[in-house]
């Protein structure tokens, strides 16, 4: 599960990362064959969390883990993002090669 969540949120800030303007050549780390690697990472990794299924020594980490990662992002957008919002924090900011600057 660990891996899955590492993929999809590269995936996920490289796609945000471009629509809001920002050029790949200003990353300090370049995916190789993005997107491709990524998603063959992400459909690998998948395959193997539901292969665990199969696995009657493996099934309790299936059992627990998944419940436990949604448990998880659940607590951290209901609890802790949505009190992040109310104190109206400020933004954070990734540092680009080339002093550029990117907003979360």
């Amino acid at each position: 599960m660990g891996w899955i969540s590492i993929t999809a949120s590269q995936i996920a800030f490289r796609r945000k990362f471009i629509r809001e303007g920002g050029k790949v050549e200003d990353l300090k780390f370049r995916t190789p064959f993005f997107p491709v690697l990524p998603l063959i990472a992400l459909t690998l990794n998948i395959t193997v969390l539901a292969s665990l299924a199969f696995d009657s020594e493996q099934r309790l980490a299936l059992y627990l883990g998944v419940p436990f990662v949604i448990g998880c992002y659940l607590i951290y957008h209901l609890k802790i993002k949505k009190n992040r919002e109310q104190d109206d924090l400020e933004n954070q900011e990734l540092q680009l090669q080339n002093n550029k600057k990117m907003v979360i």
